[in-house]
């Protein structure tokens, strides 16, 4: 297909851990963090076959790909909280860089050509920001809901005790990031409250 960095949706599948790390480091993908990221290996391959004009000549294996992508997202909600939060496991405490990891991959795959073919509903992105807002503290940094809630991003583990400003950093970063990316997509006063944080227009 013309791609420079692997293969894309090989023996004409669907992307899953297993078939991406075929030596096994992907066999027993478990919990939220599974899902999502099957989710997005799927959405990343679709948007490379759209800009690289490819995407209307998939045939069957598109229906198969957002059948699958419906599949992982339907997952990934199973655990998403009416607050706004998503967990990595049914009962595990929620995580601040699941929730913004997954908005993250949702706005890619909110993609408003795809509508027909999986639908994610505003009002996901809307809970999920206003939870994330909760948890920065007043020098402006993200911290994470829990200290002994696993697995997480380990570079992005940011105690909510932790004095050290650097310690929250990356995960500053990478809930901004989110944010950034979900902006477009927000109504009314959720909208008008994440406007005022620095870096996000």
């Amino acid at each position: 297909s013309g791609d420079v960095v692997g293969p894309t949706f090989i023996d004409n599948e669907p992307v899953n851990l297993s078939s991406t790390f075929p030596d096994g480091n992907g066999r027993y993908g478990k919990g939220t963090e599974y899902h999502i990221f099957n989710l997005a290996a799927n959405t990343f391959q679709l948007h490379y076959f759209r800009l690289t004009n490819q995407f209307h000549d998939m045939g069957a294996l598109k229906k198969k790909v957002f059948e699958r992508m419906n599949v992982e997202y339907t997952a990934v909600m199973r655990r998403f909280s009416s607050q706004g939060w998503v967990s990595m496991w049914d009962r595990s405490k929620p995580s601040v860089w699941l929730t913004a990891y997954c908005i993250r991959i949702f706005e890619q795959v909110a993609f408003q050509d795809w509508e027909d073919f999986i639908y994610i509903d505003p009002e996901v992105f809307g809970h999920a920001v206003m939870w994330l807002l909760n948890f920065q503290n007043s020098e402006g940094a993200f911290v994470e809901a829990s200290d002994v809630d696993t697995p997480l991003h380990y570079a992005m583990r940011s105690s909510m005790y932790a004095s050290n400003y650097s310690a929250h950093a990356a995960l500053t970063a990478h809930v901004l990031i989110a944010m950034d990316a979900a902006a477009p997509l927000l109504t009314g006063h959720i909208k008008v409250a994440i406007s005022s944080l620095p870096f996000i227009v």
